[in-house]
């Protein structure tokens, strides 16, 4: 038997009073999990992080951005996938050629998004896509620039944020005036704004820190958000609540 019995990433979280983050499952739950060995047993990311429960039909509800934000996707794609980021991620850019393959062939299909009227097949294309754009940026697969334009063009607040991810390994001329542009798009999602204005901070763009100054005082002052409740405890991820923070804060720290 395994005991989890701590949290090896928490760093900040939501909480009332002196109750501290918990981490619960229903009886019967099947997951998968990122475990790690500690004192006294093993430990999960986070209360919201490390792991993945499946759902029906051999899916899984998996977790490739934020754990707010999950797809609906295949185990065994969530299994080689997955396995693919970890290795990236721990410095292992070899990876099963079959999911390079499914990236290049999920994104070459029209760009999905969810819809009031979206089909059981929709859903699951974008959720195909969410996967692929997510994981192309973990795994630096260049992506064609036209690619990505295609998914920043649609109007989901989803979308546009792996497109963003996805942005940065694309083979676009320049990505920083990209990134850019889309923080000053009134057009485009304010949430993915303000992801685009911490992407420049992320890829050292200091050359727009002057432009990002200028931009403050137009920039939006409407909220914008993760879609999460205020004592959830992945509050603890710190996120601007408006393009106008965002841009402020950008260019604070470039």
């Amino acid at each position: 038997m395994v005991e989890l019995v701590s949290f090896y990433a928490l760093q900040v979280s939501s909480s009332t009073g002196n109750q501290t983050p918990e981490f619960t499952l229903r009886e019967g739950t099947q997951a998968y999990f990122y475990l790690k060995r500690v004192a006294g047993g093993w430990a999960i990311a986070t209360p919201s992080a490390g792991f993945a429960a499946f759902h029906k039909n051999g899916k899984v509800l998996a977790t490739y951005r934020f754990s707010a934000h999950q797809a609906v996707v295949d185990a065994q794609l969530y299994e080689t996938s997955q396995r693919c980021i970890f290795q990236a991620l721990h410095g292992d850019r070899t990876c099963d050629p079959k999911v390079v393959a499914w990236i290049d062939a999920t994104l070459a299909k029209p760009a999905a998004s969810i819809e009031s009227d979206s089909t059981l097949e929709s859903l699951d294309g974008f959720f195909q896509q969410h996967a692929a754009l997510e994981t192309a940026g973990f795994l630096d697969h260049p992506l064609p620039a036209e690619t990505v334009e295609r998914f920043l063009s649609k109007p989901d607040m989803h979308v546009q944020m792996s497109a963003l991810r996805a942005l940065l390994v694309s083979d676009h001329r320049d990505k920083a005036e990209r990134l850019m542009t889309f923080v000053e798009d009134d057009k485009a999602n304010a949430t993915a704004r303000c992801l685009a204005a911490m992407l420049l901070v992320e890829t050292g763009a200091h050359q727009m820190k002057q432009r990002l100054l200028d931009y403050a005082p137009r920039a939006s002052d409407a909220e914008a958000g993760l879609g999460i409740a205020i004592m959830d405890q992945r509050i603890g991820t710190q996120f601007p609540y408006t393009v106008r923070s965002a841009v402020k804060i950008a260019a604070q720290q470039l």
